[in-house]
């Protein structure tokens, strides 16, 4: 298999931090890549690369938000359901907001989440999310979000 689309979709969620509440919405790609490892007879790691392009809105004020980078999936035994892992590298045009400060507006996205084929084609996707500068800034509150998405596999 070689760098190979993938998937394409939309994701929304929301958070807050220090008070502020916090909405993002993304559209998403996903690609495949060659790499995967076999764990026993029925469990299967895949690993994925991806983007996102989207919008963070804090309290009315908005921020362009794009991330790519790595993610590696657990496909069970059972093929409809399985679980991503991924943290990727991720640059906010704007990373002051009325009451949060992110220190910096690159930033890293750290995620966890179980998508659940309903067709050959439509995938649900429900994932909690972390983003935070990792410490390059002296401010760093970091945002937890959880997020819902759905997917067109090709």
């Amino acid at each position: 298999m070689a760098f190979e689309w993938q998937e394409i979709g939309l994701q929304g969620g929301a958070g807050s931090r220090h008070g502020e509440h916090f909405n993002q919405w993304e559209v998403t790609t996903t690609y495949s890549l060659p790499w995967h490892w076999q764990l026993g007879e029925n469990w299967e790691i895949k690993t994925q690369a991806t983007a996102s392009l989207g919008i963070l809105d804090g309290e009315g004020r908005q921020a362009t938000i794009f991330t790519i980078g790595p993610n590696f999936v657990l496909m069970s035994p059972y093929k409809k359901l399985n679980f991503e892992v991924g943290i990727n590298p991720t640059w906010m045009s704007k990373d002051k907001f009325k009451k949060v400060n992110f220190g910096s507006k690159f930033q890293f996205t750290s995620s966890l989440g179980i998508n659940y084929s309903i067709s050959e084609y439509l995938i649900i996707k429900i994932r909690v999310q972390h983003m935070s500068n990792a410490g390059i800034s002296n401010h760093n509150p970091g945002l937890n979000q959880g997020m819902l998405g759905i997917g067109y596999h090709f």
